[in-house]
């Protein structure tokens, strides 16, 4: 048997065995959660999990008030595989942020033999919460999951975090639940675009974001920005202004007109503005056509910058100016931690990988005529 297994294995592997050589046999009682409890010396969230297991796998059937009994008919006995499996769920994959996160777990875990799953939530809730709720019915020996952008998580992550299962969440963390989390620096990220702008002399600035919910990624921004204002004496809303769009617009291309007017509109409605600072790459190719269309130059006359831009520019207007997450050292780091968890070792909670800040063709002094 592997070692360091999740307890709810080693307690579904006994009672497989025990159906296998026929020592419980079809139709007969199964112990009970206490029973269970008292014989492994585990908790009884753990003795459930071992039965929901084999429940699920058809080994046992569960009869309200009465108790678990073995399958009258139950499945050929499957052993549990030596090679250990994780999951890994993003919720989406471009060339800016997520492609180069999975190509590393790829290679971590081909690296040690261990399998991986990996699963797109497009950025959905709904979608995050059937793929784990459908993971549920294999033997996954933990989860990295890169949540989707909402104001609270699904109850699945939840479930996988309070059950014990090891569980890395990468780019957000929970305050009130203890769970190790990897996240980017984005407070400094933040930080350094500003003050980049601040530096050419930009002080009306507009800030594009997804709805600032709580999102600890995206609050996180934006304390960079409160804090680059404070230390450069600009007022919120008066020298440096938000628009706060539904972030579904940036996986559905069908929005992008919605997204174009309220980019017009916010432009019209703030023609003081010099500089735009996206939190996200993908506003980046709209608002560079809405400029565009509005007859303003990039840089000449209004300067860009995001987070993550492309690694190669060439199919780009222009080089965006932008600030980079190191995806590589986000993957290595969830990926460590995953294995310590999985061989039942504590580890510290909340983990800030550094950023980088990558100077490109869409930024410049500030226009003279708006000084």
């Amino acid at each position: 048997m592997p070692h360091n297994q999740p307890k709810y294995l080693i307690i579904y592997n006994d009672l497989c065995t025990q159906i296998h050589q026929n020592k419980l046999r079809p139709g007969e009682k199964v112990p009970s959660e206490a029973e269970l409890c008292r014989q492994h010396n585990v908790s009884r969230i753990t003795a459930k999990q071992a039965l929901d297991l084999a429940a699920r796998e058809g080994l046992i059937e569960r009869k309200p008030g009465l108790g678990s009994f073995v399958h009258s008919t139950p499945p050929t006995h499957r052993c549990r595989k030596s090679k250990k499996m994780i999951a890994l769920v993003q919720p989406g994959l471009s060339t800016t942020y997520g492609i180069e996160m999975l190509t590393r777990f790829q290679y971590l875990t081909r690296k040690d033999g261990i399998l991986l799953i990996s699963a797109i939530s497009e950025n959905c809730t709904d979608t995050e919460n059937e793929i784990l709720a459908d993971l549920a019915d294999f033997e996954i020996d933990g989860y990295v999951v890169y949540p989707t952008h909402n104001e609270t998580f699904n109850n699945e992550v939840l479930r996988l975090i309070i059950e014990g299962i090891p569980v890395v969440l990468v780019d957000r963390y929970l305050q009130d639940i203890s769970c190790p989390s990897v996240v980017s620096a984005n407070t400094k990220g933040s930080l350094l675009a500003m003050n980049h702008l601040l530096e050419l002399g930009h002080r009306k600035i507009g800030v594009i974001t997804r709805t600032l919910d709580k999102t600890s990624t995206l609050r996180d921004r934006l304390k960079g920005v409160e804090t680059a204002c404070q230390e450069a004496k600009l007022q919120m809303g008066t020298d440096v202004c938000f628009l706060e769009l539904n972030g579904r617009e940036l996986e559905d291309p069908t929005i992008d007109a919605g997204m174009r007017r309220s980019i017009e509109e916010f432009m019209n409605s703030h023609p003081q503005l010099t500089a735009l600072f996206a939190f996200e790459y993908g506003y980046i190719p709209v608002l560079e056509v809405v400029l565009r269309d509005m007859g303003l130059q990039i840089p000449q006359d209004i300067s860009l910058i995001c987070f993550d831009a492309p690694m190669h520019n060439l199919n780009l207007l222009h080089p965006v100016t932008h600030v980079r997450q190191n995806e590589q050292q986000l993957a290595e780091t969830a990926y460590a931690l995953l294995k310590k968890r999985m061989e039942g070792k504590e580890v510290d909670y909340m983990h800030t990988i550094d950023v980088t800040f990558v100077p490109g063709e869409t930024t410049a002094l500030v226009p003279q005529r708006n000084s």
